[in-house]
């Protein structure tokens, strides 16, 4: 039998949350979909997460029997994927299945065509989501007839945070993130090999895993620096990651295009308490630079890294004003955000079914 579309027994609306599905390494856009999904069903939310292999026409058929299957009264697609490749399948899902698309990275579209291709999810969805202030800018300026759709809803870590006040921290540098290109890894691996030299005792560390399509990367670079005293610990789960994190004394995150909202690490290091320094870009806020240490360069990194190693009373400051800044992005804040905006469209359909009845 075929339920009924409005299910007013229901406190909330089922929600079908729809990404790529990866074969190999990790999926950052799969990861925090997974924490959604349960956050959602732990609050009482119906919520699944469908992570879809085939992004051809064929298999776009299967994912529509699938949601027929699912049933869901609202379907949320997260974009971009890698594992997408140049499928526009998602966007006509989008089109077919009007509901939430979230961009995660709309500013780093190309002028012409990459906005084309965020077109098809501006036009028809109920909500569009976007991770940060400078986001919504962006899409605003070009797109500015979903301006009353948008909302801001920022990412936060996957690693726990623990109250109280850390353990001792060891002579330890830093970097955690994705394995992958375009995050800094080569920039930090440079720093850390000249620091280590001159720095006796200090323990320079990677903690990352590679993500989807970036194995070999990984893999190269580590044979790179396999004669340096860099020690790479990958594969760990976020508990053992926080463990590493509130065990170290600085971090280095030199993004290649700044720090911003929507770097996950970043909060991870500051919910830590561990000062981290980093570069800075558009996306920079002015309460990022309040909280970090920015560097330009390697030797601003170098000079700064060594300050935060000596300098206790520094060191104390930036550690307490980053694990303040990282207080306002936090798993509980997202999944609420997400409930009240299923509910907010859900209430909508509902009462326009209910004036048509």
């Amino acid at each position: 039998m075929q339920r009924e579309p409005y299910d007013l027994g229901r406190s909330h609306p089922r929600v079908a949350l729809i990404t790529g599905g990866s074969r190999e390494g990790h999926n950052a856009i799969n990861d925090y979909t997974a924490h959604l999904c349960s956050g959602l069903r732990e609050r009482g939310l119906p919520a699944v997460h469908l992570q879809h292999q085939d992004w051809g026409i064929r298999g776009l058929r299967a994912l529509f029997r699938e949601l027929d299957r699912v049933q869901p009264d609202l379907v949320h697609v997260q974009h971009p994927q890698s594992v997408y490749g140049m499928s526009l399948a998602p966007q006509l899902l989008t089109l077919i299945r009007p509901g939430v698309a979230t961009l995660h990275e709309a500013s780093r579209y190309g002028p012409v065509l990459g906005r084309a291709r965020l077109l098809p999810f501006l036009l028809r969805s109920r909500r569009v989501v976007v991770t940060s202030e400078f986001e919504r800018h962006y899409v605003v300026r070009f797109a500015w007839w979903v301006r009353n759709r948008i909302v801001v809803i920022p990412l936060a870590s996957n690693i726990p945070v623990r109250p109280g006040t850390p353990g001792p921290r060891a002579q330890r540098l830093v970097y955690f993130g994705h394995l992958r290109p375009d995050k800094g890894l080569e920039t930090f691996l440079r720093v850390a090999t000249a620091m280590a030299e001159a720095t006796p005792g200090l323990e320079c560390l990677v903690i990352g895993s590679p993500v989807f399509n970036s194995t070999e990367y990984a893999r190269q670079l580590q044979a790179d620096y396999a004669a340096t005293p860099i020690r790479w610990v990958t594969g760990l789960g976020a508990e053992a990651v926080g463990d590493e994190l509130r065990r170290a004394r600085v971090a280095y995150l030199p993004f290649p295009d700044g720090a911003s909202e929507r770097r996950g690490s970043l909060l991870a290091s500051l919910g830590c308490g561990l000062p981290t320094v980093t570069t800075a870009g558009r996306h920079t806020t002015q309460a990022i630079r309040s909280s970090v240490e920015i560097a330009a360069n390697a030797d601003e990194a170098i000079a700064t890294i060594r300050r935060l190693l000596a300098d206790e009373i520094h060191w104390a400051a930036m550690s307490e004003r980053g694990r303040a800044y990282s207080e306002q992005y936090t798993w509980d804040e997202v999944v609420r955000k997400h409930i009240a905006l299923y509910d907010q469209i859900w209430t909508h359909d509902s009462s326009r079914v209910g004036r048509r009845r």
